[in-house]
């Protein structure tokens, strides 16, 4: 929902909405997971934890898009 809200997926295909969001999940849980830990932890999004949250949707975004060619 954060991405959606944000803007993140205003290039992905909306047929590729389903695909990008089940991707999404692990890739964030392998590349983000304190950034993720500290959020569900203290139930806030700081400024620290919003910073490192749209850095990783920024990248991986772009590397989705990328990647659908």
């Amino acid at each position: 929902l954060y991405a959606v809200t944000h803007g993140y997926l205003k290039n992905v295909p909306v047929d590729k909405v389903n695909d990008y969001e089940t991707k999404l999940y692990p890739w964030l849980s392998q590349n983000y997971a304190n950034t993720l830990e500290s959020i569900r932890t203290s139930g806030q999004l700081s400024e620290k934890s919003e910073a490192q949250l749209n850095d990783g949707l920024k990248t991986y975004t772009a590397n989705y898009i990328e990647a659908l060619g």
